[in-house]
């Protein structure tokens, strides 16, 4: 999960799924578009601009962006929920009376309590949080508020569009997985029959 943090933090937003939809494209894999697609059964033509390669290739980055807006939407105007990392910041602060925020006092009693019992003496909240979280980030939070998820909210978005896209029982060749130290590929155990869709057949 860790691994899976820092490529969150340095991946271009609809990173993942560019990938996804370049290989399903890939000659060697050849994933077929969906049935609806008006071209599949045409004897003279190919989609290319419309509903071809450059089309879904296209989609994949527009419906990130929209899915993006429209989270970030919902994250600064309506839901402004507040990181553990940033809390922590507000309650040490408040325990050291260098601001005064309002918070609940069987809050802040419980959150001194909770330092004795895990460490064996007081230490700031701050830095409870910071030995406590599994901060995947070195620089600390994000300015950000926590809900709703910008990369959850575009997996989505990317993930629907190549599934309406490609012929979603399409069955993907040779799956494979990561070794144990993450340096080579190596076929699926079991040799899962994976489809386009996410299930096994």
């Amino acid at each position: 999960m860790r691994d899976l943090a820092t490529y969150v933090h340095f991946d271009a937003l609809y990173e993942a799924y560019l990938n996804a939809c370049l290989l399903l494209l890939d000659p060697r894999i050849k994933a077929p578009f969906d049935p609806g697609n008006p071209y599949v059964d045409s004897r003279t033509q190919v989609g290319f601009g419309t509903f071809g390669g450059p089309h879904i290739l296209s989609l994949v980055t527009e419906v990130a962006t929209r899915a993006l807006k429209a989270v970030w939407c919902q994250k600064w105007f309506v839901h402004r929920r507040l990181r553990p990392e940033a809390m922590g910041g507000l309650v040490n602060n408040h325990l050291k009376a260098t601001a005064n925020y309002p918070l609940h006092p069987e809050f802040l009693q419980q959150a001194q309590e909770q330092s004795r019992i895990e460490f064996g003496r007081t230490i700031s909240q701050l830095a409870k949080t910071l030995i406590c979280l599994p901060m995947a980030f070195r620089e600390g939070s994000p300015t950000h508020p926590a809900y709703g998820a910008g990369h959850a909210t575009v997996a989505g978005a990317c993930v629907t569009i190549l599934k309406a896209w490609f012929d979603e029982s399409f069955v993907l060749p040779n799956p494979v997985v990561s070794n144990a130290n993450g340096t080579a590929l190596m076929a699926a155990p079991g040799n899962p029959r994976l489809t386009v869709g996410g299930g096994t057949q």
